[in-house]
């Protein structure tokens, strides 16, 4: 299912507890593209890992709305369309994406934009994108 590129805080989770502080050690620039929640997994632990290491970087590329996600699977007529939404992405995950943007996570972190409109999309959701690469 293509619900996993839902990355909620449990997923998140999930996922750097069985590889994440392995992949921080072993890359000196991680960069997450096309799919951006993806990123989530090392933002939400970067503070915590690589505030003092010099050289370091996340780069987050946004290539296809940063809140890219899909509805839960769900059979035909068995619930409304309000039952099949996924909570992602909830109120966290736009913080998250925020902060990343503004610089609150360290300069260790960078997202760029594609083009405009993931720049004008992202403004509109809250998350500010200096200038499309």
């Amino acid at each position: 299912s293509n619900t996993k590129y839902n990355v909620d805080t449990d997923h998140a989770r999930l996922i750097w507890e069985r590889h994440g502080s392995r992949w921080l050690a072993s890359y000196d620039v991680i960069i997450t593209s096309d799919t951006a929640p993806i990123a989530r997994v090392f933002l939400e632990h970067v503070h915590h890992h690589w505030t003092h290491k010099a050289g370091k970087r996340i780069i987050i590329w946004v290539c296809n709305r940063f809140d890219y996600h899909h509805i839960q699977d769900t059979p035909v007529g068995t619930a409304s369309e309000a039952t099949t939404q996924s909570h992602f992405p909830e109120p966290e995950f736009y913080a998250l994406y925020a902060r990343a943007a503004n610089g609150s996570l360290g300069t260790q972190v960078s997202v760029l934009a594609y083009n405009a409109f993931e720049t004008y999309y992202a403004s509109f959701k809250g998350m500010h994108i200096h200038e499309p690469v």
